[in-house]
């Protein structure tokens, strides 16, 4: 299994040795935390750059859930913690393909679905500010390396052709040339720039419901774009007459790494001197 886990780690490690220079050691802890993410807005319009009619690309709702643990010191009321995380995102992607015109009929209706994970090692470094004994506001960015995708399609490309036969009584309207009408397609899947690194900053509020456990409200978004910011490409395009072949792109979209993210998950943090005294 191929891995990618670039100098991002330095920056991680360096973050803790600063930090550690900046703040002396009160209290400190370390906290774990399990957290399922909810992906904000419509997945098809961001991911879709060119859509039609007579072939619907539909992206499902990602499922994302992440775990990890952070090491933390805090001094009063100020704070800074840095942790390592594991993430994985789930992603179905589908192709539907539809007759070209009303008086057409096509059977049956193709569908091709592609189903694949994403596997993330992730980086953190931020601040905290205890707002009361029981609420705290975080502050701080993940580093993201993706180390394995797994897709059901190592990079797929066919070439599909349909054919359209025509309904005499199913449209009053003009009769085409011909009483078979031939589409050919060509889709192209592949998974664009699959082991790339991401920062993306974090808002989090903790509200403390038992001693040292938490809910953690989150949010995150990646919200400025770069030249690789994509990890999935499809792309599907051809004629829909075999008389005139008018070459043109029928579908094409991206999953790129922007985007708003919305979670709450649990938070359990064990005091370093719960190990350390006796």
């Amino acid at each position: 299994m191929k891995t990618n886990l670039p100098n991002s780690s330095l920056l991680f490690f360096l973050v803790i040795f600063f930090s550690s220079i900046i703040y002396g050691q009160k209290t400190r802890k370390i906290e774990i935390y399990n957290n399922p993410f909810v992906y904000r807005g419509n997945v098809n319009n961001q991911f879709t750059t060119v859509d039609h009619k007579y072939v619907v690309g539909e992206y499902q709702v990602p499922y994302i859930f992440e775990t990890g643990l952070n090491y933390v010191s805090q001094k009063e009321k100020w704070g800074w913690y840095a942790g390592l995380s594991f993430m994985m995102e789930q992603q179905t992607f589908s192709l539907e393909f539809y007759a070209p015109a009303e008086y057409y009929v096509y059977r049956p209706t193709r569908i091709f679905q592609y189903n694949f994970d994403s596997y993330f090692i992730s980086y953190k470094a931020g601040v905290n500010y205890s707002l009361t004994s029981k609420i705290q506001l975080n502050l701080g960015i993940s580093i993201y390396d993706q180390i394995a995708p797994w897709y059901n399609f190592p990079g797929h490309k066919s070439d599909l052709s349909m054919g359209y036969k025509y309904e005499p009584n199913a449209d009053p309207g003009p009769h085409p040339p011909e009483e078979l009408l031939i589409a050919h397609y060509n889709i192209e899947i592949h998974d664009g720039t699959p082991y790339s690194t991401y920062f993306i900053p974090e808002l989090r509020i903790d509200y403390e419901v038992f001693k040292d456990v938490c809910l953690a409200f989150g949010v995150r978004s990646k919200f400025w774009t770069g030249k690789f910011d994509y990890r999935f490409i499809a792309k599907v395009d051809g004629y829909l007459d075999e008389t005139n072949q008018i070459h043109q792109t029928f579908h094409e979209s991206k999953i790129k790494s922007q985007g708003l993210y919305t979670y709450i998950g649990i938070k359990y943090d064990i005091p370093i001197e719960r190990w350390t005294s006796k």
